[in-house]
């Protein structure tokens, strides 16, 4: 039961890594959108030689980190629903111990 109860854990972490890089993603979404509108109204003091770029950059890697938020929690969820079947299935675990070690 303490291998199930730890493997639960690291999926759970997972889905918790998956949350943080997505909230790291909206910010670099958000500082480039102002950093792109900024670039459009700063244009005739700074020059939009840096500020564009710089905010097509953060959205890209906005973006990119959406996409990388999306396959960690996707690889949690799916060793969450491993465990659920293997420990459904195991002849060594009473329905009790089942039911403790998937938190039901």
């Amino acid at each position: 039961m303490n291998r199930y109860k730890d493997a639960y854990l690291v999926a759970r972490g997972s889905g918790g890594l998956g949350r943080t890089i997505q909230v790291i993603g909206q910010l670099a979404v958000g500082v480039g959108a102002l950093g792109f509108l900024g670039g459009f109204l700063a244009a005739k003091t700074f020059g939009e030689a840096l500020l564009i770029p710089l905010g097509i950059l953060s959205i890209f890697g906005g973006i990119l980190l959406f996409c990388v938020r999306i396959i960690i929690a996707s690889q949690g969820q799916l060793l969450k629903a491993t465990l659920d079947t293997a420990i459904n299935s195991s002849p060594f675990l009473s329905d009790d111990q089942r039911a403790k070690t998937m938190s039901l």
